[in-house]
C-alpha cells in the first residue's frame, strides 16, 4: 500500500518526514523519509482491520513542525492510483482493496476501451495519446487520465 500526504500550506524547511504506526499499546516509528509519500507492505503490519499513521515534518534542527494522522481500513479501503499524470509512454496504477474484480478504462467519448482485472501490484499498459478515465467497476472514483 502506499501512504501519501500532504500539508495545507507548506511547512518551512522539512528536513524529513517520521512515520510512526499506532496501536492500541504503543506508538513506534517506521520509516524516516524526505518524500511525502511511502510505499508500506500490509504484510509488515500487525493484522488488523485497521492502521493508524502519525506523520511529523521534522525541521532541520530536529524539531516537530507539524503532525497529521492517516487512518487505513482494510474494509474500506477502495481507491486506485494513477502515476505519470499525463504521461508520454505507458500509464503505471496500483489498487487499493480486495483483489477480485475489474477496473475499466474509457475514451473521451465514454467508449469502454479496456477491462482488466485488479491484482495486487497494479501494472501498466499503453494508449495512444489522448483523454481517459480510469475506473474501478463497483467503485465510487473515476482518475481522468492524459496521454500527450
Amino acid at each position: 500500500m502506499q501512504l501519501y500526504w500532504k500539508w495545507s500550506g507548506n511547512p518551512p524547511e522539512v528536513e524529513e518526514y517520521h512515520i510512526s504506526l499506532i496501536t492500541s499499546s504503543h506508538s513506534f516509528t517506521i520509516a524516516k523519509t524526505v518524500q511525502q509519500s511511502l510505499q508500506i507492505s500490509a504484510g509488515d503490519l500487525p493484522a488488523t482491520s485497521e492502521w493508524l499513521f502519525r506523520v511529523e515534518a521534522i525541521s532541520p534542527s530536529g524539531g516537530v513542525i507539524q503532525t497529521s494522522y492517516l487512518r487505513l481500513s482494510s474494509s474500506s479501503c477502495d481507491w486506485m492510483e494513477v502515476f505519470s499524470n499525463p504521461f508520454t509512454d505507458r500509464i503505471h496504477y496500483t489498487f487499493c482493496g480486495e483483489q477480485g474484480g475489474e477496473a475499466l478504462l474509457y475514451d473521451s467519448q465514454g467508449r469502454l476501451l479496456a477491462r482488466f482485472p485488479v491484482q495486487s501490484g497494479g501494472g501498466s499498459w499503453e494508449v495512444p495519446a489522448g483523454l481517459y478515465f480510469l475506473k474501478r467497476e463497483g467503485g465510487s472514483s473515476t482518475i481522468r487520465l492524459w496521454k500527450q
